[in-house]
């Protein structure tokens, strides 16, 4: 995904892919469109390929084009409605555009699939283990460090509440063992894991370095299942820039390999006594 359309609303996407669909129901064209409506073609393509946003009376006009029944308009239009609608981490002035995509996807997600290789998810993060991988970045400032830990603090409100985002992680031993902050640091966090491993809405499980080689030896991995049709995403989170893939062929592979790491991995129902020990040998 381009770094355009990473800034672009998920619900904006996901409006431009079912006017798409309609319209090739309806065996028109985009000039077809553009001719009936009297638009020009690039308006229709720009809408259709979620680069601009589509004003409600354009929409409405669109569906009545391809007499879309009365229920499914509507909603259409609120979806649309709230394509835009601006996040909370958007207010905060530290948050890069690349990031700033993520919290929107990780927002609108009902599931989240973690592979962590070397650290842990920012979800499973307590304060100071956070703060200590965050000042290990190059070239950043403590001000925008401490900004960075609260955002990263307050994404942890979605794994609570009425409907809490499903997390599923499969964590490397490596980063249990890896002493992030020093071993205190690292005791607290081993500790948070146990708790998170307890919560009905969460579930860990380790890979242990006896699991041998999996499809995921290159890295980490996220997938973020969407609610909408064919919206998941996958992220990667490189040194220099991140990875969005939303192509249906490549989403399915990274869902295949999370499937083969969860049967090499502990079962769900181990991996806190795996995790006890290492605790014990900090301690």
């Amino acid at each position: 995904m381009a770094a355009s359309q990473t800034r672009s609303s998920i619900r904006r996407r996901q409006l431009a892919r079912e006017l798409r669909t309609l319209r090739d129901l309806a065996g028109m064209t985009g000039e077809d469109v553009a001719k009936a409506l009297g638009w020009s073609s690039a308006k229709v393509s720009r809408i259709e390929n979620a680069a601009i946003s589509v004003k409600t009376a354009d929409l409405r006009k669109l569906l009545a084009l391809y007499q879309v029944p009365e229920n499914q308009r509507d909603r259409l239009i609120e979806l649309a409605r709230t394509a835009d609608q601006r996040g909370w981490w958007d207010a905060v002035p530290t948050v890069p555009a690349d990031l700033n995509a993520y919290l929107a996807l990780e927002n609108e997600a009902h599931k989240l699939l973690s592979y962590s290789a070397l650290v842990l998810h920012g979800l499973l993060q307590t304060e100071d283990y956070a703060r200590s991988i965050l000042s290990d970045q190059l070239a950043m400032a403590p001000g925008a460090i401490r900004r960075q830990v609260d955002v990263r603090m307050r994404r942890q409100q979605r794994l609570t509440g009425p409907e809490p985002l499903q997390f599923r992680g499969v964590i490397d031993e490596a980063a249990v063992l890896r002493q992030v902050g020093g071993p205190e640091v690292m005791r607290d966090q081993l500790r948070h894991l146990l708790e998170l491993a307890e919560r009905p809405n969460i579930r860990l499980q380790i890979l242990p370095f006896g699991a041998g080689g999996h499809p995921a030896v290159s890295g980490p991995f996220i997938i973020l299942e969407i609610p909408d049709p064919g919206a998941d995403v996958v992220y990667v989170e490189l040194m220099n820039r991140n990875i969005y893939i939303e192509d249906d062929v490549d989403v399915h592979r990274h869902v295949l390999a999370f499937d083969i790491l969860r049967n090499k991995a502990l079962p769900v129902e181990e991996t806190p006594a795996f995790i006890q020990r290492r605790l014990t040998e900090l301690e």
